[in-house]
């Protein structure tokens, strides 16, 4: 690995579960999970060499490497293969692994984590409020109402909040986003505001285009269904 290459934590949504209450502990189950997952690419040596070369790949020592391995190996066999992903970079998990943080810092790398989880390769995509906290909340599908969500994010679960979120990822954490008119907001990591802006309105100007050419069809089809019955007399 080239010194100057970013290494990043990859890791299932569900690890994100407890997070604003109990910071150190998940942050140690996902690094113990990036670990175990490294491992498995691995042919020879036992538990505790296995979990050494993977945590030097990731640049980082300390604990007790068989205990990691098989919190680890708990927690891969814990999550659903196909679970939904995000990657955490090593010097943002590492200053909230060491630097204590308020809960609104925690809840806006859940955020930042809960975009990049539903935006995956994508250049932008929609998103509504409760597929954020859901995400936040390290569920896999949105809920249906935020009671269904944890106390820890219920807290953040409203509007104020929201706008807080937003304001804080956009000023510090290059998040691009855009609702106006919108059912929903629109966000991206990989456009510029202006282009961003252009596809949404684009997609909407669509949208409503299909509509139109819905309803002419059905006022077509219902205008010849008269005709026909017309014909009957």
């Amino acid at each position: 690995m080239n010194e100057q290459e970013e290494i990043y934590f990859n890791f299932p949504i569900q690890l994100l579960e407890g997070f604003i209450d109990y910071p150190e502990k998940i942050l140690n189950n996902i690094l113990d999970y990036c670990y175990y997952r490294m491992t498995l690419s691995y042919e020879f040596g036992d538990e505790e060499e296995m979990i050494a070369s993977a945590r030097k790949f990731f640049r980082t020592s300390g604990g007790n490497n068989l205990k990691r391995y098989e919190n680890g190996e708990e927690l891969y066999n814990s999550v659903a293969i196909k679970s939904p992903m995000v990657g955490i970079k090593s010097d943002i998990l590492f200053d909230y692994y060491k630097n204590p943080k308020n809960d609104f810092q925690k809840a806006t790398l859940l955020a930042h984590l809960a975009i990049k989880s539903i935006l995956k390769n994508k250049a932008y995509c929609k998103i509504t409020n409760l597929y954020l906290w859901s995400r936040m909340d390290g569920k896999t599908h949105a809920v249906k109402d935020k009671w269904a969500l944890s106390e820890c994010i219920r807290v953040f679960a409203n509007n104020y909040q929201v706008r807080k979120l937003k304001n804080e990822l956009k000023d510090n954490w290059f998040l691009i986003e855009y609702s106006k008119r919108t059912r929903g907001w629109f966000v991206s990591y990989k456009m510029s505001l202006t282009d961003l802006i252009l596809q949404v309105e684009k997609r909407k100007k669509k949208n409503r285009d299909d509509k139109r050419k819905q309803m002419e069809k059905e006022a077509y089809d219902e205008a010849m269904r008269r005709l026909k019955n017309l014909d009957k007399f």
